[in-house]
């Protein structure tokens, strides 16, 4: 038989061999040039335009003839291709009705993953029925769709009536998924631990299986995600997947994007320990050493140190490692990996920020608990060790910024360094002065105060009234943190006490602090810029000894005056004062504000690209790191080596006398050293 013969055959006539010949026709020719040329042209079949309608008909749109048999193969029958849009159970009973689909070995449908209440009709049917679902990987069985709607349809039951603002629902699906323990498949099917509805009726998860799970629980809740793909390398032999998505949260106070690997925080057997040492610290129980002792099992949904990673600090927590593709879910479209955004991921050369989470995570998880049930008793337990594994790991053990002590530091010296609070490993500390015994007070806040008597003065005084401070820097000083790449040494200038939200702090301040030309009041936090902060210190303890004044006018007035060339003014001569107070010549001072005057530049110039920007930007912070670091290390060798007692000599104080005349000249005549102050 010709193949024109059958072209005009309907679809009721057309036979499995029939359709086989067709698509071993068509099989012969790439395109309608090539079949026209190839076939038309040398055959010339009398009925030309059917022929070519067909093929067009069939080369453009596959379904069209699919649909006409509802066949893809001689096994299998395609319906989720015939029928990808709006498809409803009622629609595959009435085909089932129609034609005669038992022959098929399994039939493929295509289900959003939806709560379909008439699901089970599907079951009555004397059919192999298996679901692709959108988002999912390959194709799951009637039984196991169902179990993993029950999956989700338990957890919007049980949560959909409370108000809830987007990061506390994130943080429920991040908690809800936590609870699986990871566990490969134990066959060849990769499948098995990386689908959302095999791995949720099997049991075995990886990486890929918590991160799509974890997205589709979002998705139930209307947040929309992104799954990340890394590249396999020597330890990972598979890759690894983890989410980001943008929280945009006026309740918290965050609109930003972030990283969750719910995979690397999963289900673990933690424990509060004690080590030989007698010190305390918590641990996941395979990793005990063998003189550590179990003094409390702990919650298995404990760890939140890959949650909510700031996407400018991606490559801090998830380091060495080649993104090969970022997908939105669940259509699986790509996001362009874009040079800017590389940068961004890529960015290691930052001062993380230790006290991020520390700002809402209370709050936050508090809220959590109690929806997801726990007692008030349980919940403040939990949080509590929840924060200190957080203070351990998250911002101490795993982010490498480790504590620095000079045992053997040379008190005479001016190279003023600072010790770091043990219990977080962190400069800038966060201490609930409200979880602390009443008879510990003093020693913490005597760490708080990183070795000032004056600002440990005014944060004792502050604790009497009953004011909660946060975090507070004494300024004018050194800072050496560490990272895997060695020592890194910082200038903080400023000195600052931050206080707890919405506290009554300001209304102690006296009109003398007020309009002290070198002190920033913020909302949460009162600055100073000055050269003398011990000084200031004195004054703001001598406020809070006092009663509250009516003072709001003119703080007020105070913050209404700020302007960005003011602050940035008032951060260049704080630094200046710094760099004087800490031993920094001439020259080294001169080099240095060229260099912080090259950076501030950079981010003003229009005529740059955003990836310019980033790029020169890097470029130049890398530059200034290193000549900090190297003019601190000559510093400190020249100071060890010179001072013996604790007298300065009258060369040395006429030395610092120059530096103070050189402070203004630099801030004169900034035109004429190609220094610009904004």
């Amino acid at each position: 038989m010709n193949f024109y013969d059958i072209i005009v055959i309907g679809c009721d006539n057309m036979t499995d061999e029939k359709l086989e010949q067709i698509k071993q026709f068509f099989n012969n020719y790439a395109n309608l040039e090539e079949f026209i040329e190839k076939y038309i042209n040398i055959k010339k079949p009398s009925n030309q335009e059917a022929l070519i309608q067909l093929f067009n008909d069939t080369k453009s749109n596959p379904d069209v003839w699919e649909l006409a048999k509802f066949q893809r193969s001689t096994d299998t029958l395609r319906l989720d291709k015939l029928m990808s849009q709006n498809v409803r159970v009622e629609d595959i009973l009435n085909l089932s009705q129609k034609y005669d689909l038992g022959k098929y070995k399994r039939i493929i449908i295509k289900l959003d993953n939806k709560n379909y209440e008439d699901i089970d009709r599907l079951s009555n049917l004397p059919l192999d029925i298996y679901i692709k679902v959108s988002g999912d990987k390959g194709i799951c069985t009637l039984d196991e769709f169902k179990k993993m709607r029950d999956f989700f349809n338990y957890f919007i039951d049980k949560y959909s009536t409370y108000q809830l603002s987007n990061l506390e629902k994130t943080t429920l699906a991040y908690d809800y998924i936590k609870f699986f323990t990871f566990n490969k498949e134990q066959n060849d099917k990769l499948t098995d631990s990386r689908s959302i509805a095999k791995s949720i009726s099997t049991g075995n998860m990886v990486c890929e299986g918590y991160s799509r799970i974890f997205c589709q629980l979002l998705r139930e809740m209307g947040i929309s995600s992104n799954l990340v793909f890394i590249e396999p390398n020597e330890k990972e032999k598979g890759g690894h997947v983890r989410v980001m998505l943008n929280i945009n949260d006026e309740k918290y106070n965050v609109n930003d994007v972030f990283a969750f690997d719910p995979t690397w925080d999963s289900n673990q057997n933690m424990s509060l320990i004690t080590h030989s040492d007698g010190s305390t610290g918590y641990e996941i129980e395979s990793w005990l050493k063998q003189d550590d002792t179990i003094v409390e099992k702990l919650p298995s949904d404990i760890r939140y140190l890959f949650y909510m990673v700031p996407i400018h600090e991606y490559s801090k927590y998830f380091s060495n490692e080649k993104i090969e593709k970022i997908e939105k879910y669940p259509s699986g479209e790509l996001i362009e990996l874009t040079d800017q955004l590389m940068t961004v991921l890529n960015y290691d050369d930052h001062k993380p920020k230790d006290d991020f989470v520390f700002d809402f995570i209370q709050k936050l998880l508090y809220k959590v608990k109690k929806v997801e049930g726990y007692k008030d008793e349980q919940i403040e337990k939990y949080i509590h060790h929840a924060i200190e594994i957080m203070k351990q790991d998250r911002y101490g053990r795993h982010d490498k910024y480790k504590k620095k002590r000079d045992d053997s530091k040379n008190k005479t010296s001016n190279m003023d360094i600072i010790y770091h609070n043990e219990r977080t490993g962190t400069s800038e500390k966060v201490v609930d002065i409200t979880k602390i015994s009443k008879e510990d007070v003093p020693l913490a806040i005597k760490e708080f105060a990183e070795g000032s008597s004056s600002l440990e003065k005014c944060l004792q005084t502050i604790y009497n009234t009953g004011i909660v401070t946060r975090a507070c820097c004494k300024g004018n000083h050194i800072e050496v943190n560490e990272n895997s790449q060695g020592s890194i040494v910082n200038i903080n200038s400023d000195a600052y006490i931050a206080f707890e939200k919405n506290s009554d702090w300001k209304s102690y301040l006296s009109p003398q602090l007020i309009k002290d030309e070198f002190v920033v009041i913020e909302d949460d936090c009162i600055r100073h810029y000055g050269e003398n902060h011990d000084e200031f210190f004195e004054m703001l303890t001598q406020n809070f000894m006092t009663e509250k004044k009516d003072n709001i006018s003119l703080i007020d007035e105070k913050k209404s005056s700020y302007s960005r060339d003011m602050i940035d003014e008032l951060e260049q001569k704080s630094y200046l004062f710094s760099l004087s107070k800490n031993g920094f010549s001439k020259e080294q001072i001169s080099n240095l504000l060229l260099l912080k005057s090259k950076i501030k530049n950079v981010w003003h110039d229009d005529t740059l690209s955003d990836l310019d920007v980033i790029r020169i930007n890097n470029e130049l912070g890398k530059e200034y790191n290193i000549k900090l670091q190297q003019y601190f290390n000559e510093n400190l060798q020249q100071t060890t080596r010179t001072k013996s007692t604790t007298k300065i000599s009258y060369e040395e104080e006429k030395h610092q006398q120059e530096l103070a005349s050189m402070l203004q000249d630099n801030i004169v005549q900034e035109k004429d050293s190609n220094i610009k102050i904004k």
